[in-house]
């Protein structure tokens, strides 16, 4: 029985008893607006229902479409990567690819970065510690001069390193630099940079498309701190997290 037909029954009953609704208005009119109010009540609560329900759809349907954009984001993301290979071998030692960031000078993406290392690593103190061979390689994504380059590692090599160490490794830091303007005036798109360090002559040395140019940097101290231009302190965490394989490069 609903509740207006309770408060007409209650109507009812009381002329059974001999008490007109007349003489009771008083009371009919108290029983009336509280079956009125109890019809608004339960009319609100189903409303309300309809309301969060529809409310939780939109967020449910807006939860989904973001999901897609992100799946979406990321598979053009990995689309759009060049053809790095997976496995590359540095002083005859299997490597396996960490990850890809893209960096350039000015902070421009003007190249791809990739790490190569002899197991993934996720830790970057624990990447520029780890001993056995490891590479760097650039692929070039638009022209950019040799100064630019060497600037941009030697302006890195500054904010991440302290007074000591730049003093300590100031001849090798500058022949790094110096490769740069000397082997070539200007990187073209599709340049592909590898700097490879070697275990077995404690040496870093420089290919550019496969040729090796300039001598060998001697020291094993020398490929650790080239690595803090892209996952020192200081430098942007968003480049830090990609090369170390925590996230695709955005």
């Amino acid at each position: 029985m609903s509740v207006l037909q309770s408060s007409h029954a209650a109507n009812i009953s009381l002329a059974g008893l001999g008490l007109q609704p007349s003489s009771m208005s008083r009371r009919t009119l108290t029983l009336r607006v509280t079956a009125r109010r109890l019809v608004e009540f339960g009319a609100l609560q189903h409303i309300t229902w309809l309301l969060s329900a529809f409310q939780q759809c939109v967020l449910l349907l807006t939860a989904l479409t973001f999901a897609g954009n992100c799946a979406a984001v990321q598979t053009a993301q990995v689309k759009d990567l060049p053809a790095l290979p997976a496995t590359v071998t540095v002083d005859q030692k299997p490597l396996l690819l960490n990850g890809v960031t893209q960096d350039g000078p000015m902070n421009i993406r003007a190249a791809y970065v990739a790490l190569y290392l002899v197991s993934k690593q996720t830790k970057a103190e624990t990447v520029i510690a780890m001993p056995g061979p490891k590479r760097l390689t650039l692929q070039m994504q638009r022209d950019v001069s040799g100064r630019d380059m060497s600037d941009t590692f030697l302006d890195r090599l500054r904010q991440n390193l302290t007074r000591q160490e730049r003093n300590d490794n100031f001849s090798t830091i500058l022949q790094f630099g110096s490769l740069f303007t000397e082997s070539r005036a200007k990187f073209f798109r599709g340049d592909i940079v590898n700097l490879d360090y070697y275990p077995s002559t404690k040496s870093t040395l420089v290919f550019i498309n496969g040729v090796k140019v300039g001598d060998p940097i001697i020291g094993e101290t020398f490929f650790p701190i080239l690595l803090q231009t892209w996952i020192g302190p200081k430098m942007r965490p968003s480049l830090r997290d990609e090369l170390l394989g925590l996230k695709l490069p955005g």
